[in-house]
C-alpha cells in the first residue's frame, strides 16, 4: 500500500527549502574543493619528485659508462648558451639515435672527429636528451603533472612522412609535436638542470698560509667552457642537480610576472619568493647529487644558501647576483669563479612563467 492509497501526503519542498539545500551544497563545495586541489597538488608533487629522482638515477647509471661524468654536450662558444630546444646542425628526418648523438657533438665524418659548431654547443636540453637517446629514461619522465604548459612529452620518433623510416628519432627534444601546444617551444619538458659547463676566470689570489711559498692557484679562463669539476657521479648530497623548470628573470616587471630572480630572501619564513612556474608558484622539487629530492618553498637551497635560479658574476672585485633571462633564444651564460665547493649552481634552461615561452 502506497502513500496515496493510505491517504498520507508527503510534505512538499518549498522554495525556501530548495534555496537552503543549494546553499548547503555550495558551502560544502567551497570547503571540499580546496581540499581536493591540495590533495591533488601533494600527489602531483610526489609524481614530480619521482620523475626527478629517476632522471638523476639515470644520470648516475650513465656516468658509470662515461668516466663518471653526467650527460653532457659541448659547452657554449662565447657568452651565451642555447636556451631553446632546437635541432642539432646537420640533422635530417631520417636519422637514427647514433647519428643524432653524433650531430649533438658536431661529429664530422670526413675528418672523423667531433667538431661541434656554435649551433650544437651550450644546449642543456641536448644534455638531457642524451639520456633518452641511449635508453636510460623515457621522455615521459620529463613531464611534471603540475606544469601548466607541458602536458605531453616530446616525441622520440619523427612524425610519419612519405618514404620516411617510422623509427626515425626526433631530434628537437623539448618541443611537443602532437596537437597544438600552448607555446611553440618548450611544450614537452618540465625540468631544468644545473648549468654543467664552467668557465674559470683568472683572479688575484693571496698566497697560502705562512711557510708556504706557492699561492693558491685556480685554472685560468679557457676560450670555451669545459665540464664543471662537480658534474660527475661523485657530486655531494648538498649540491642541486635538477629542479622544476627555472623561471625567466623579468627585471622591473614584478607586477606583471611576479618572478624576479635577484630579489633577496628577506626572511627564512618567506615562502612566496621567486619560485618555479610549476606547482602554481608555491615551490619546487629540487634533486641533489645523491638522488634525493626535496620540496623547497623558496629557491635559496643551494650550497651556503645559494639561489639556484641565479649565478654570481665578479666584476672589478664586486660580486653581483644575476638572473637568467633571454632575448630570443639565447641567454647570458654563467661565469663561475671557483673550481672548489661551494659551487654556484644555476638551473637551465629558463622559461617565462606566464606565457611558457623560452
Amino acid at each position: 500500500m502506497n502513500a496515496s492509497q493510505s491517504g498520507l501526503k508527503w510534505p512538499a519542498f518549498s522554495a525556501a527549502d530548495m534555496l537552503m539545500a543549494i546553499a548547503m551544497m555550495l558551502v560544502l563545495m567551497a570547503v571540499l574543493i580546496p581540499e581536493i586541489r591540495q590533495a591533488n597538488g601533494v600527489a602531483n608533487r610526489a609524481v614530480c619528485a619521482g620523475n626527478l629522482r629517476g632522471i638523476i638515477q639515470a644520470e648516475i647509471v650513465y656516468a658509470q659508462a662515461n668516466s663518471s661524468q653526467f650527460s653532457l654536450t659541448p659547452g657554449p662558444i662565447g657568452k651565451t648558451y642555447c636556451n631553446q630546444p632546437r635541432f642539432p646542425s646537420g640533422w635530417t628526418a631520417d636519422q637514427r639515435a647514433p647519428e643524432v648523438l653524433h650531430e649533438w657533438f658536431g661529429f664530422n665524418p670526413k675528418a672523423n672527429q667531433f667538431q661541434a659548431t656554435a649551433a650544437d654547443r651550450g644546449n642543456p636540453l641536448a644534455c638531457l636528451y642524451l639520456l633518452v637517446l641511449q635508453n636510460y629514461v623515457t621522455t615521459k619522465s620529463f613531464i611534471c603533472p603540475s606544469d601548466p604548459f607541458s602536458h605531453q612529452p616530446s616525441l622520440e620518433v619523427c612524425p610519419a612522412k612519405p618514404g620516411a623510416n617510422q623509427t626515425d628519432y626526433y631530434g628537437n627534444f623539448g618541443t611537443m609535436a602532437v596537437g597544438k601546444p600552448p607555446s611553440k617551444f618548450g611544450a614537452g619538458e618540465s625540468y631544468s638542470m644545473a648549468y654543467p659547463w664552467q668557465r674559470i676566470v683568472p683572479a688575484k689570489l693571496p698566497k697560502g698560509p705562512p711557510g708556504m711559498s706557492n699561492p693558491i692557484v685556480l685554472p685560468f679562463r679557457s676560450r670555451n667552457p669545459v665540464c664543471g669539476p662537480w658534474w660527475t657521479s661523485n657530486i655531494g648530497s648538498n649540491v642541486p642537480v635538477m629542479s622544476d623548470m627555472a623561471p625567466q628573470d623579468v627585471k622591473n616587471s614584478i607586477k606583471k610576472f611576479n618572478r624576479v630572480t635577484t630579489t633577496p630572501l628577506v626572511a627564512a619564513t618567506q615562502t612566496s619568493i621567486f619560485n618555479s612556474g610549476n606547482h602554481r608558484g608555491k615551490g619546487q622539487n629540487v634533486g641533489y647529487g645523491d638522488d634525493h629530492v626535496a620540496w623547497c618553498v623558496n629557491s635559496y637551497v643551494g650550497q651556503n644558501g645559494d639561489n639556484i635560479f641565479t649565478y654570481n658574476i665578479t666584476r672589478k672585485g664586486r660580486t653581483k647576483q644575476m638572473g637568467l633571462s633571454h632575448t630570443g633564444r639565447r641567454a647570458l651564460a654563467p661565469v663561475l669563479t671557483a673550481a672548489l665547493p661551494p659551487f654556484d649552481t644555476c638551473m637551465v634552461p629558463v622559461r617565462n612563467v606566464k606565457t611558457g615561452a623560452w
